[in-house]
């Protein structure tokens, strides 16, 4: 997989680690200036996200992407979704920077 390409599955899975905070965050939060930190979080979210699957789509049209250039579903993918840190640094390990 191509290092750009890496990073920007990595930009995914990482943007839907933040939406998962952000409902996490927001039933669990105590005050009304938290819900607005989440609503701020989760919206930013949502632009990174589709950014990044933009730029995956303009790479896929300009011949940029390989067929392989998608990350393996994780093994521990169930229990992750319960574990955000267990998630980023799996995520990482699968698709994240390449390390420059």
């Amino acid at each position: 997989m191509r290092p750009g390409n890496k990073n920007l599955v990595a930009v995914v899975d990482y943007a839907r680690m933040l939406l998962f905070l952000a409902d996490k965050g927001d039933m669990q939060r105590e005050d009304d200036s938290c819900g607005v930190l989440y609503g701020v979080l989760r919206d930013s979210a949502y632009r990174v996200k589709d950014a990044a699957e933009r730029e995956i789509e303009s790479h896929k049209r300009k011949g940029k992407w390989d067929a392989g250039d998608e990350c393996d579903e994780s093994p521990n993918a169930s229990t992750e979704r319960s574990d955000p840190g267990r998630q980023a640094t799996n995520a990482l390990r699968r698709c994240g920077p390449s390390g420059h």
